[in-house]
């Protein structure tokens, strides 16, 4: 499937949050308000 979508292109999108973000982001999921994924960038947030 990877390779699929490497060949073609095919992409998701995603939005950004931070630790202090994800109280938020669960809010937003259980209210139907989310446009894109949510992806939580741990190693950001170490460094």
């Amino acid at each position: 499937m990877l390779d699929f979508c490497g060949k073609h292109n095919i992409t998701c999108d995603i939005e950004k949050i931070g630790i202090k973000g994800i109280d938020m982001a669960y809010d937003r999921t259980v209210k139907g308000q989310v446009k894109y994924r949510f992806l939580h960038a741990i190693r950001h947030n170490l460094n």
